[in-house]
């Protein structure tokens, strides 16, 4: 038998949410059927995957900078120019 999130060990964290979030929660929760639980752990893991891709992609643009891989406004506007991305060749 598959354990649900919500029984699944964990530490717990306590959230004060504001009221009009938690009647939304609640809400989302009852037309749904998944337990408040399950969406904010849902909610909460896509923010700290998203948050954590952009530094990531910071990181990066900042190696790039460092090794002199940058590019103009112009010559960056040429390249999507010459592929079709802002009309015009």
């Amino acid at each position: 038998m598959a354990l649900q999130q919500d029984e699944l060990p964990g530490q717990v964290t306590s959230v004060r949410l504001p009221a009009d979030l938690r009647e939304r929660l609640d809400e989302l929760a009852r037309i749904t059927g998944r337990p408040r639980n399950d969406l904010v752990v849902d909610a909460l893991t896509y923010y700290v995957d998203s948050g954590m891709e952009y530094l990531g992609e910071i990181a990066l643009a900042r190696h790039d900078i460092a090794e002199g891989r940058t590019l103009t406004t112009d010559e960056l506007n040429a390249r999507l120019r010459a592929r079709g991305f802002l009309g015009g060749r």
